[in-house]
C-alpha cells in the first residue's frame, strides 16, 4: 500500500491509505466468496520453460491463474516482456506476417532457416530429452551473423535486449542462461571481448544441461539448470581447441562470408527482428496440445546416420519436424515435400562438421605433428655440424658432431635433425597427452600402432639436458630427408 501510495502521489498529490485498505478488504471478500476454502494454487517460476511433468510452460505470453513467470524475471525486469494483444488487428497482422516470413525462410532452405529450426528445437529439449547444442557462427565482419541470430531468437522474446554485454561475468552469463530455459539465447563474442568466459566452457555447460556447482552458506549445493540451444557469433574461434576436445560432438559449426548465405528473401539492413516478435509462442502451444512421439521417432531416425554427431543432428531434425507439423496445421494444408531444401542444408553442414572435426580427431599422427610444430620453442634442437665442404663432421666413433640449441622454456624433449627423430621426455609426453586432451596410454598405443613411435620408454643421453633420461622415440616417416627453409609446414626445423 505504501509503495502504491508513493507512485500515486506523483499523479494525484494525495493518497488515502485507509480507503485503499478498505478496497483490498472488499477484493479479498470477493475472492473468498468465489473460491471458498479451496482457492486455486498459482505456481510462480523464476525461469522460463517446462514444469516437472511437461504440462505447463512458463512464458510471459502463457501466464494464467495457475502458473506464471515471476515478475522479477529478466524479461520483466528491463521491460522486455510485452504480451501481445490478440484483439488488436495491428498485432494480429504482425504475428501472421512473422509466421509467413518464417515459413518462407524454412522453405528457402538456407542458413537462416537452419538457425530458426535450432531456435524452435529449444522448446523440445526437455520433453523429448534432446541434446542441447551450441551453434557457432563464424565468418566475415558485416555478414549479418548477429542479425540472423536475433531474427531466429526473436521467435520467442525481444532478444535484441538480451545480448550479453562487455561487463558480463561467467556467473552472470550462467544466470541469464538458466533464467531462459527452453528458449534460444544469443551470445555475441564481440560484446564479450573483455569477459571472463570462453567458447569451450560454454559448449560443455550447455551440453551437460548444468551450470557450475556452488556451495551455499548452509553447506548445501546449488547447481543452475541450463536447458537451451545457444548461438555464439564470432569473427574467429579456436577450431584446433575444439578439435582436440570432445566439444565437436556438442556443436554445429557454421562459417559465413556474406548475408546471401543466410537468405535471399530480404536484406540484412531490414532488421526484421525489430518489428516481429513472438510467433514462436504458437509453437509452444502446439507442443502442449499434441503428442510428439512421431516427431521424436522421425528426428532420431534422421540423426542416427551421423555417428558421433547424432545427438546434434537429432535435435535439429526435431526442430524441423516440429515446424513442418505446425505449419501444416497453421495453413491447413499438407506440405508434400516438407522443408526438404532445409534438411539438405543441414545434412551438408553435418557432413562438413564430420570432416572438420571427427576425421581430424581420429588422425592421431596428424594431431601430434601439428602439436609439435606449434610447440617448437619447447623442444631442443640437435643440428649436425658441417665442414667448409658441406660434409658432416664425424667423431672417431663414427657419430656426427652436434650443435645443440636449447629451448627458451621447459623442454618437452629434443629433435635430432640428422635422424629426423623426436625424443620426448616422459614428463613431456604426459604434458602433450594432457594438452591434446587424450588419455596417455591410449595416445601411446595409437602412435605405436600407427608406426611412428617405438613402444615404451627408452633410456638415452640427452645432449640438451646433459644427462641420461628416458624418452619416447617418435619419427614421422613422411618427413623429407633434405628439408629446405621454405618447407616450414612440412618439417619442424
Amino acid at each position: 500500500a505504501i509503495e502504491i501510495a508513493k507512485k500515486c502521489s506523483d499523479l494525484i498529490g494525495r493518497f488515502d491509505i485507509p480507503l485503499f485498505q478498505d478496497y483490498i478488504s472488499i477484493k479479498l471478500d470477493e475472492f473468498s466468496a468465489k473460491y471458498g476454502d479451496n482457492p486455486p494454487t498459482c505456481i510462480i517460476s523464476k525461469s522460463t520453460g517446462w514444469n516437472e511433468d511437461n504440462t505447463l510452460f512458463f512464458h510471459y505470453e502463457l501466464d494464467d491463474e495457475y502458473h506464471e513467470l515471476s515478475k522479477d524475471h529478466i524479461l520483466y525486469k528491463h521491460g522486455k516482456a510485452k504480451r501481445l494483444d490478440k484483439s488488436s488487428n495491428v498485432e494480429k497482422d504482425a504475428l501472421e506476417r512473422q509466421h509467413k516470413i518464417v515459413f518462407n525462410l524454412l522453405s528457402e532452405g538456407k542458413l537462416l532457416g537452419v538457425l530458426i529450426a535450432i531456435s524452435a528445437a529449444s522448446i523440445l529439449l526437455k520433453p523429448l530429452e534432446l541434446q542441447p547444442l551450441t551453434c557457432v557462427i563464424a565468418g566475415s565482419p558485416g555478414a549479418g551473423k548477429t542479425t540472423a541470430s536475433l531474427i531466429a531468437t526473436s521467435l520467442f522474446y525481444k532478444s535484441d535486449d538480451i545480448l550479453i554485454n562487455a561487463n558480463a561475468t561467467k556467473a552472470g552469463i550462467e544466470l541469464t542462461l538458466s533464467s531462459l530455459n527452453s528458449l534460444p539465447i544469443l551470445l555475441d563474442e564481440g560484446a564479450l571481448a573483455d569477459a571472463s568466459t570462453n567458447l569451450k566452457h560454454l559448449i560443455f555447460s550447455v551440453a551437460s544441461k548444468k551450470g557450475k556447482t556452488r556451495g551455499r552458506k548452509d553447506l548445501s549445493i546449488d547447481t543452475k539448470d541450463i536447458m537451451s540451444n545457444v548461438f555464439w557469433t564470432t569473427e574467429i574461434s579456436d577450431i584446433d581447441e575444439i578439435r582436440r576436445s570432445g566439444a565437436f560432438r556438442r556443436i554445429l559449426y557454421i562459417t559465413v562470408e556474406k548475408w546471401e548465405q543466410f537468405t535471399s528473401l530480404f536484406d540484412v539492413s531490414e532488421r526484421i527482428n525489430k518489428h516481429y516478435v513472438g510467433c514462436g509462442v504458437d509453437y509452444i502451444r502446439y507442443v502442449i496440445n499434441n503428442n510428439f512421439s512421431r516427431i521424436e521417432f522421425g528426428a532420431k531416425l534422421a540423426g542416427d546416420v551421423f555417428g558421433e554427431l547424432s545427438g546434434v543432428a537429432t535435435t535439429i531434425f526435431a526442430g524441423i519436424r516440429l515446424l513442418e507439423n505446425f505449419y501444416e496445421e497453421f495453413y491447413k494444408k499438407e506440405l508434400p515435400h516438407g522443408f526438404e531444401a532445409l534438411r539438405k542444408t543441414v545434412r551438408a553442414l553435418l557432413k562438413d562438421a564430420h570432416r572438420m572435426f571427427i576425421s581430424s580427431r581420429d588422425d592421431v599422427v596428424l594431431a601430434l605433428q601439428e602439436y609439435l610444430y606449434r610447440n617448437l620453442y619447447r623442444i631442443g634442437k640437435l643440428e649436425v655440424e658441417k665442414d667448409e665442404n658441406g660434409r658432416i663432421r664425424m667423431k672417431e666413433d663414427g657419430t656426427p658432431v652436434y650443435r645443440v640449441t636449447r629451448p627458451n622454456t621447459e623442454a618437452l624433449g629434443e629433435y635430432d635433425m640428422f635422424t629426423q627423430t623426436f625424443y620426448i621426455t616422459v614428463e613431456g609426453f604426459k604434458k602433450i597427452a594432457k594438452e591434446l586432451e587424450k588419455e596417455r596410454s591410449i595416445l601411446e598405443n595409437a602412435l605405436v600402432n600407427a608406426g611412428v613411435m617405438r613402444k615404451g620408454e627408452n633410456s638415452r643421453y640427452s645432449r640438451v639436458l646433459g644427462r641420461n633420461m628416458r624418452f619416447y622415440e617418435i619419427k614421422f616417416n613422411d618427413l623429407p630427408s633434405n628439408p629446405s627453409q621454405d618447407e616450414k609446414l612440412d618439417v619442424p626445423f
